[in-house]
Formats: structure tokens, sequence, C-alpha cells
């Protein structure tokens, strides 16, 4: 009497199909695998097959029946494996551990975004949301975003399509104009990060401006200044001055100027409130200084920020 061993032909399709995906996966890359992780299926189907095709032979030819326990085991191993990857494939843990494995670090440009200053428009204020940013002064009545992000890809990934509302924000209240700046979106997970990210402002030297420091570095790059600029609530403020300039700096810091080729007209302690001021506050020694270049017609004003650089051009 012959016997059939159910499980062998299963168990041999299962090699060869296990064997052609990871061979296509060698040639075709490693996104492959994601596409034909789905075919552990087919494994359940072959074995139920098999067990119904041996059936009805062993009717009609007399057969007798005998289970491969081994090749049945293995075949259930190979399927439960699958099964797990494809449940860690859509948990989000394959892809996160395969970045965490790949990632590469790359700076790519953030899109630029420009907008006319309207007539009734005679105040700015700068709310930089949790990053540094580079302030210039322009000539014209116009307001200029632009910068660049770091960030990490998996191999040779393209960058994200950010949009300028994705890291700025303009509103116009009455006749002030509000610019807010804040960080790009984290990912969290198993492998976390936040894109590092540097914008440049550009604003008309003619509107008076307040910059909102939210406790981060501040670069000021002035070539000229027509109206009153306040910066506040800032970490390290570094300005940039022309020798020629016209304008005076005021400064009320909790340290004093680091590193700077200006020569200051006064520099000393002062008692200066924390916040705004109010009646009860707490007050501590502050270091208040004062830098005319020029007549010192219009005022630059640092104040309630840790530090200040001056360099002059």
């Amino acid at each position: 009497m012959k016997q059939w061993r159910v499980g062998t032909v299963s168990m041999g399709v299962s090699m060869i199909c296990l064997g052609v995906v990871l061979f296509l996966t060698q040639v075709k890359g490693v996104e492959l695998l994601n596409s034909l992780l789905s075919w552990w299926p087919i494994i359940v189907i072959l074995l139920g097959l098999e067990i119904l095709l041996y059936s009805i032979f062993a009717r009609k030819e007399n057969l007798a029946i005998k289970y491969d326990v081994v090749s049945i085991l293995l075949v259930g191993f190979l399927g439960t494996v699958c099964i797990g990857m494809t449940l860690l494939t859509s948990f989000g843990l394959v892809a996160e551990v395969r970045h965490a494995l790949s990632a590469v670090e790359r700076t790519y440009p953030l899109p630029s975004f420009s907008q006319q200053l309207p007539p009734e428009v005679e105040r700015i204020v700068v709310q930089a949301q949790g990053l540094p940013i580079t302030l210039d002064s322009g000539d014209d009545r116009q307001v200029r975003i632009f910068g660049s992000y770091r960030t990490t890809t998996i191999g040779d990934g393209e960058s994200a399509e950010w949009q300028a509302a994705d890291f700025s924000s303009i509103e116009t209240v009455g006749h002030t104009m509000y610019v807010t700046l804040h960080q790009l979106p984290e990912k969290h997970g198993l492998y976390s990060y936040s894109p590092r990210t540097e914008i440049t402002l550009v604003l008309p030297q003619q509107v008076p401006v307040e910059v909102r420091g939210d406790d981060h570095d501040i670069q000021l790059n002035l070539s000229a200044l027509s109206s009153n600029w306040t910066v506040k609530n800032a970490a390290h403020v570094a300005i940039s001055l022309p020798k020629s300039g016209d304008l005076k700096l005021l400064t009320v810091t909790e340290q004093p100027p680091q590193q700077t080729d200006a020569k200051w007209r006064t520099m000393g302690r002062t008692e200066s409130p924390l916040s705004d001021g109010q009646e009860g506050e707490s007050m501590e020694k502050m270091y208040k200084g004062e830098l005319i270049l020029g007549e010192g017609t219009h005022e630059l004003r640092v104040v309630n920020s840790f530090e200040v650089t001056v360099n002059t051009l």
C-alpha cells in the first residue's frame, strides 16, 4: 500500500516561495519585502489543499495518508514568522527599526515666502516659538521668510513637502502685523527626532519691530535702522551693526556683553523687574548698557534677556 506524506509538498512550495522572496529582495531592494510579506496565507491554503487532495486520491487509489509532522511544524513556523512580521509592519515597528539603522542626516531648503506690508500696518511683532531666528533689515516694505532645516531620512529618501504655513503664520490686527515662527512637526516613536530649523526673517527697517524671543537665540543683522526696534525675553542676542550706523542701543540683560568689540558709553548694574514690573514681583540685579553710533537717532532695545553680543562691521 502506497503512502502519501501530507505536508512535504506544502513545505517544499513554502521554501521555494521564501527563497524567491529573499532573492527578489536582494535584487530589487528592501522595500519589496514589505509588499511580499503578505504571502504567508498561501502556506495555510497549500496545506489545506494538500490534505483535501490526498484525501480524495486516497479513497480512489486506496492510499494510506501519513502526516509529516516535521514538515507541518516547519510550515506552521514559517507562517507564524510571517504573521509576526506583518503585525510588526502594521504597528510601524519594522519602519522604526529600519529608520534607526539606516537614517542619514541631510539639510534641505525651506520654501521662501514674501508679503507686501499693507499701508495700514505701523508695527510688526515677531513671535519666535521654540526656535532661534535671524533678523535682517530691508529697504522696502516687504516681509520675507526663508531658511533651511536639518532632518533624518532613510537612505536616499526625499525631503518632506513643507509649505510656508507649516513653520510660519502672518496675521494683521488693526495697525499691527504678527509674524509667528514655530518648529516643524516632530516625529515620535522608537526613533524620535525634531528637525533643526534655521529661519531668516527680513523686515522693513522703517517700521517699528518688537521681537519676542521665547528664551531662544536671536541674531540681528542691521545694515541700517530708521525706526525703533525691541528684542524681549531672548537667550543670547547677537547684533551686527555697521560702524557708520545711526542708532542708540540700550540693553538690560542678566550677563554683561560677551566678546564685543563695541565701546559702550555706559555699563552698570540696575534693579530691573523679571517680567513687566508688577507690584510684589521679585527683583534682581541686571546689567544695563548704552551704546551710541552716530547721532543715535533711533533706538534698538534688548530687554529682559540673558546676554548680548555686539559686533560693529
